[in-house]
């Protein structure tokens, strides 16, 4: 019998073909005023054709993402990426929580949902080399929010590829050991491993934590009834 299976679609593909469209139809138009204004208007010329170019790609880039970045079943949760994926069994993920940091009296919430892992090495085995690399880069916002709110040390914030010696002895090297690295520090700073961008799902940070969390439950009970 198949496995009931929920999909979730990136706010991040939404109006890309819009954002594209707008983009080019920019640089059309800033190319088209080039002939007749550039030597009176060079400099807004050039940045209109920088600021068209930006949205173009922008759009481009959105256009190129997966159309389901999660694949959610009584097994696993899948995140999918047009750098790869990565794969978590529910019985790896301890906590699913909104990210929060309480600094002084204010409490800030970041736009990520945190997961916590019971086994951070159990992960090295299911992401992609090229995801790894790519989420060492866009997780430098949060590791550059922790180093401002004095969460951890600057040094800290450096990309560190030295070897990661897992407990069974293997040691791992490059970008995978990087993220690794990387993600024992956020686990000190904000309490979580892993982290799911806003962007990359289809509903508010609450709702998405709420569903996980619910699904994380039922796994239990799915796979205790053997269906």
């Amino acid at each position: 019998m198949n496995q009931p299976e929920i999909r979730i679609k990136p706010q991040a593909k939404c109006n890309s073909l819009f954002i594209t469209l707008i983009g080019f139809s920019s640089l059309l138009l800033a190319a088209l005023m080039s002939q007749y204004y550039w030597q009176s208007a060079k400099f807004f010329l050039m940045l209109m054709i920088g600021l068209s170019l930006a949205i173009t790609v922008l759009g481009i880039l959105k256009m190129l993402e997966p159309e389901t970045s999660f694949y959610i079943s009584p097994e696993k949760l899948l995140f999918q990426h047009r750098k790869g994926q990565w794969q978590l069994n529910w019985q790896n993920i301890r906590a699913i929580h909104p990210v929060t940091n309480t600094h002084g009296i204010v409490r800030e919430e970041l736009n990520y949902i945190g997961l916590t892992l019971n086994s951070l090495e159990d992960l090295k085995d299911h992401i992609s080399l090229r995801l790894a690399n790519h989420l060492i880069h866009e997780q430098q916002p949060l590791m550059v929010y922790c180093v401002s709110h004095e969460l951890i040390k600057p040094e800290q914030a450096i990309v560190n590829f030295e070897v990661y010696k897992c407990s069974d002895g293997e040691e791992i090297k490059g970008p995978l050991a990087g993220f690794l690295h990387q993600c024992q520090i956020l686990k000190q700073a904000l309490g979580a491993h892993l982290f799911i961008a806003n962007g990359t799902i289809d509903r508010p940070l609450n709702d998405f934590a709420v569903l996980l969390r619910d699904c994380k439950a039922a796994s239990v009970s799915y796979q205790q009834e053997g269906v």
